[in-house]
C-alpha cells in the first residue's frame, strides 16, 4: 500500500506548488495563471542552452560566469550547475529514504501519467510560454 504522504508528493506536484487557493477546484487554471503572471521567465531542462540564453539576456549577471571588480583585474566567479535527485524522500519504511529506479517500468510510467494529468497539461502550457519567450528573444529554429 502506498503511503498517503508519498502519494500526495507524487500527485500533480507542480500544479500544487503553483496554487493560489487549494480550496477552489480550478487547480490547473490557477497554476497556469500563476505561471504566466508571477514568473519573469520559463525555462525547460530539455532545452537548457536556450533557457540559459534567455536568462542571460534578461538578467546579464546570470551568465555562465560573472566578472567582479572593475579595476582592470577582474575576478571571474563561476556559476556552477547543480541538479540532483533528492537525497531524502521520506517514502521508505518508517519515513526513511527509499531509493528510486533510474527509469520507471511500463506500469509505473502509466501510474505516474494517470495521477499527474494536471502536471502534464501544465507542462504543455509551460512549453507554449517557452516558445513565446524564444520568439520574443529571436531565438530558436521555430521562429515565424
Amino acid at each position: 500500500k502506498i503511503d498517503e504522504v508519498c502519494f500526495q508528493q507524487l500527485q500533480n506536484h507542480q500544479v500544487r506548488n503553483l496554487l493560489s487557493d487549494p480550496s477552489k477546484p480550478d487547480w490547473l487554471e490557477q497554476a497556469k495563471r500563476n505561471l504566466r503572471t508571477h514568473f519573469t521567465m520559463i525555462g525547460l531542462t530539455e532545452d537548457l542552452s536556450t533557457t540559459h540564453e534567455i536568462l542571460s539576456s534578461m538578467i546579464p549577471w546570470a551568465g555562465k560566469e560573472y566578472r567582479v571588480g572593475g579595476d582592470g583585474d577582474d575576478d571571474i566567479c563561476e556559476l556552477p550547475h547543480s541538479n540532483a535527485s533528492p537525497t531524502y524522500n521520506g517514502c521508505g519504511k518508517q519515513g526513511h529514504h527509499k531509493p528510486l529506479p533510474d527509469r520507471p517500468n511500463r506500469s509505473l510510467h502509466y501510474l505516474i501519467a494517470k495521477y499527474n494529468q494536471l502536471d502534464l497539461e501544465l507542462y504543455q502550457y509551460a512549453q507554449e510560454l517557452f516558445e513565446y519567450q524564444k520568439r520574443a528573444h529571436n531565438l530558436g529554429a521555430n521562429l515565424q
